[in-house]
């Protein structure tokens, strides 16, 4: 995954721009393929990492739901 794509709007992790060298490994990033369950993933790590974590917990769950119910 591009790092522009890692740091886009849609992911919210542009938030954590500055502290991307501190947290986030560049070459282990652009070794991400870029679909949509890495940029769920993205977005659900950058709501935990600013203290979102209700939030992203309840979209967790509420994903979870709806695929078991699917089976």
């Amino acid at each position: 995954m591009k790092g522009e794509v890692f740091f886009s709007d849609e992911n919210h992790m542009f938030n954590l721009a500055t502290l991307y060298g501190k947290l986030f490994d560049h070459n282990e990033v652009e070794k991400l393929e870029d679909n949509t369950l890495n940029k769920e993933t993205v977005f659900l790590l950058s709501q935990y990492l600013v203290g979102n974590a209700k939030d992203a917990f309840t979209s967790i769950r509420e994903k979870v739901l709806v695929n078991s119910k699917r089976f």
